[in-house]
Formats: C-alpha cells, sequence, structure tokens
C-alpha cells in the first residue's frame, strides 16, 4: 500500500448485516472531521507498516504479526462502491439509531489515487464503543463528573481493514467479518457435496441423517478444502490409524472404512486428521495441534532450510494445544 494524498475524509457507520449493510452519514464539525481525518490515517500508516508482509487469503491460515491478507480486486458492497463517486446524500445517524440498530463499523471514505475506487479505513465498532442515553454514564467536566445524557461512539487506536487501490487488507477474518461480506473469498460444501463426500469408499456412514446436523460452518468450510485438496486420493488408512495413535486419538474402522463419529467433537477430530493438523516437529519431536497453517510455495520453501522445512510451513503461527489436550478438549 502505498501513501496517498487526499482531502478530508467523510465517515459514516454501517450497521445491519454484512449482506445486507445499512450505511449512515456521521455529521462533524469541520474541525472534527479534520482532527478525524489525520487520526485515523496515522492508524492507516502504522497499519500498513507494522503488519507490512502481505499473504494471499487463506481461510485455514491466520496472519502472525506482522501480516495481513490482501484480497486483490476485492468487490465492495453497492453502499460503500458509492463513496468513490462522491459523498452521498444519505440520512445521518442520530441517538435513535445509535441506540435502537446493530452498529456494525466506523468507516472514514477518502479519494484513492484511481478516482474509480474510493480509499476506505474500516474500525469495527461493539456494544462498549457505543454511548447510550441510557443507565448512568459519568463524564468529567470541569473537574465534577456530570452525567452523560447523550447517545455517541468511542474511537479506538486501531483499523480493522483498509481498502486501496481496489485491494481489501485486513489481519483478522473473524473482526472483518463482522462487518464486511467475506463469503465470496471462501467456499462450504453444500449439502449434496457434504453427501457425496461422506459416500466415498473411505468412509462408513452409520446414520446419514445425522451428517449435516454435525457439519456446522466451520467442518463445512473443512470438508470444501479437503475437496479442493484432493485428500482423499491419498489417504493411507494404516498409516492414519498409526499417526492418531500416537496423539492418543481413537479412530474406529468398520470393513476397512473409517466410521464418521455421532458425537461432534469427534467428528471434527476425524476432520483434522484429515486435514493434517496435527503434527510433529521435525526439531523437537513435540507434538501439536495446528490451528492455522498455510502451504508454502516453491519460492518460499527454496528459503527455508531442509531440515526446518517439515514445520516450519505449519506451525508458523502460535503453537496451539498439545495434541494429547486436544484429543480430550477439542474445538466446539
Amino acid at each position: 500500500m502505498t501513501h496517498v494524498t487526499f482531502d478530508l475524509f467523510n465517515f459514516y457507520v454501517l450497521c445491519g448485516e454484512p449482506l445486507t449493510p445499512k450505511l449512515l452519514k456521521v455529521p462533524l464539525e469541520r474541525d472534527l472531521q479534520q482532527e478525524l481525518t489525520v487520526h485515523l490515517d496515522s492508524l492507516r500508516s502504522l497499519f500498513r507498516d507494522s503488519k507490512s508482509e502481505c499473504v494471499p487469503y487463506d481461510p485455514g491460515y491466520r496472519p502472525e504479526p506482522g501480516e495481513l491478507f490482501k484480497v486483490p480486486e476485492f468487490r465492495l458492497p453497492a453502499a460503500l462502491k458509492a463513496l468513490s463517486v462522491s459523498a452521498p446524500t444519505l440520512r445521518a445517524v442520530d441517538d435513535a439509531t445509535l441506540e435502537s440498530e446493530r452498529v456494525r463499523a466506523l468507516v472514514g471514505a477518502g479519494t484513492g489515487p484511481r478516482n474509480s475506487e474510493p480509499l476506505l479505513v474500516f474500525q469495527a465498532i461493539d456494544a462498549r464503543q457505543v454511548l447510550r442515553r441510557e443507565g448512568f454514564a459519568f463524564l468529567l467536566s470541569d473537574r465534577v463528573f456530570r452525567r452523560n445524557d447523550r447517545a455517541g461512539l468511542v474511537v479506538r487506536d486501531a483499523l480493522d481493514a483498509v481498502f486501496e487501490d481496489g485491494a481489501l487488507y485486513f489481519a483478522s477474518e473473524y473482526v472483518a467479518r463482522r462487518f464486511l461480506d467475506l463469503s465470496g473469498l471462501f467456499e462450504e460444501a453444500t449439502k449434496p457435496e457434504l453427501l457425496r463426500f461422506f459416500s466415498q469408499e473411505a468412509f462408513f456412514v452409520e446414520d446419514p441423517s445425522r451428517l449435516e446436523s454435525l457439519c456446522d460452518q466451520w467442518a463445512r468450510r473443512k470438508i470444501k478444502m479437503l475437496q479442493i485438496d484432493r485428500a482423499l486420493e491419498r489417504l493411507n488408512l494404516t498409516e492414519l490409524l498409526e499417526h492418531a495413535e500416537s496423539f492418543q486419538v481413537k479412530l474406529t474402522l468398520r470393513d476397512n472404512r473409517l466410521v464418521i463419529p455421532r458425537q461432534k467433537k469427534d467428528f471434527k477430530l476425524l476432520l483434522r486428521f484429515l486435514d493434517e493438523d496435527f503434527l510433529e516437529s521435525a526439531l523437537s519431536q513435540s507434538r501439536y495441534l495446528a490451528n492455522s497453517k498455510r502451504r508454502i510455495s516453491s519460492l518460499e520453501a527454496r528459503r527455508v532450510e531442509p531440515a526446518r522445512q517439515g514445520s516450519q510451513s505449519k506451525l508458523r503461527v502460535a503453537r496451539g494445544r498439545l495434541a494429547e489436550d486436544a484429543a480430550s478438549k477439542p474445538d466446539k
């Protein structure tokens, strides 16, 4: 991301659901508009500089400190796309809106280097940042606390996403999904795909009617990734069982096929094994459950010492819990 010279930002709040966002204008006094513009642009510079390495979006990876996901040619919602043309005539946010609407993000909109695309900075808003007239809030004024009887917003010293040069940058998918529709970036297995996946010879399904209830969003994404990666084509049941036993996780076979567990926690453990989330360090032989990983490219692989490649590519983020703990307390 390159530094851009722009006029003062116009400010908005995003309300409602990410799929159908509602954009409301935040009216500001000129001095406050200038001050807030300088503040958020300085945060944008910190966001860019402190997290300067951009990596392609991967639904199975959590960026490390110093990394950002970059999504080129990200398609903005129509409400935000209109900000590239001008400051549209919108209803202003008011006390009633802050108290009744679900405010999801503060948006600062400037003019990017390409007139067709805006420069947008996003800060996620949660309930702790919304000052409501209800209840008791006290503000210090002239050394005396006075009751606050107005609604308002508290601005944090951080940004959660930046849209610039037609690309979206963010560090946390979980946070960005609170105010932007990111469904186009990943796929989930549909019901027919789930049925086709588990109808393969590798699986024994005792109760097909339970499959859909076992498959939450995490599982659907995991299965889709397994399908794309064609993981079952390299499945070796003997090696898989030995690997599971070494991590003290029990997988069951029937007619030389993997039995699909009835319990969700056991079902997720099976999916984790199929996606190679249980790992042993090539350096220390310590065992881990990786909650984040991405494949290293051939170019990256050449930069990694051969002795470290086995663990480096999959343990780049926080090491996670020991596999033995994961077996008894898997993710819900």
